[in-house]
């Protein structure tokens, strides 16, 4: 075959690609259509739990053992642990072009910290607004991307299968972490109206468009609905 022949074959082959496409190949899971999940956002999304899935166990100890005797300082330990770790290794889990990973991070401390600091007696709603952001933003990203399905009509980035997944996965927990350690501990007609109330609140928050940072909107949404029931049910 001539030589110029094969050269015009290869060229055509080039032509194929177009900037923006050797612009994607050379991204983290350029491999798969856009929405799909990659190895990145899957890591990233397991790091996003593991803290809520830390103390899923904390109801099993006796309430008048070590851990719980000492919750508030091991919370306090363990969220200045895990902030060093997420800003340390940030490579793993930033996103391409990323530029709020250390207000993420800020954002779901403070979500545990705040509520420790304004209201220390009660454990209860700093490690339930926790679960919440954990596993209910957590989840509804990998569900959402997994799953598909109709956007919401106020924001075509999210699905319905999304926030379902949230409530889906976040109420369980949130439940069981209020009721579990909560002290005095409550009936448990009271953490499931807390829990679930602040599960909806939070799922509509992390669904709206807003240029505020997802974890801004989950904890504070999560924390303040928690505090407004807490207090309701007290004064009733």
């Amino acid at each position: 075959m001539p030589v110029h022949a094969i050269d015009q074959r290869q060229l055509r082959g080039r032509r194929v690609r177009t900037p923006n496409q050797a612009i994607l190949s050379s991204m983290p899971g350029a491999g798969a259509q856009a929405g799909t999940l990659d190895s990145r956002e899957v890591a990233r999304k397991v790091w996003h739990m593991i803290p809520g899935t830390l103390i899923l166990g904390l109801p099993l100890l006796p309430p008048d053992g070590p851990v719980l005797s000492h919750l508030p300082a091991l919370v306090v330990v363990f969220t200045a642990v895990l902030i060093v770790l997420s800003l340390v290794h940030a490579k793993r889990f930033m996103r391409p072009g990323e530029r709020d990973w250390s207000t993420s991070v800020g954002a779901y401390a403070a979500t545990v910290l705040l509520p420790l600091i304004l209201f220390p007696g009660h454990v209860e709603i700093s490690l339930t607004a926790l679960v919440i952001l954990a596993f209910g933003d957590g989840a509804a990203a990998l569900g959402g991307q997994a799953l598909r399905g109709p956007t919401l009509p106020w924001n075509e980035k999210k699905t319905f299968a999304g926030t379902l997944v949230f409530v889906v996965c976040a109420a369980p927990c949130a439940i069981w972490i209020y009721w579990g350690i909560s002290n005095p501990h409550v009936p448990f007609e009271i953490a499931l109206i807390s829990a679930v109330a602040a599960v909806v609140v939070a799922a509509v928050a992390e669904s709206v468009r807003s240029s505020i940072n997802d974890n801004i909107r989950v904890g504070a949404a999560a924390t303040c609905m928690l505090v407004l029931v807490h207090w309701f049910t007290l004064a009733v």
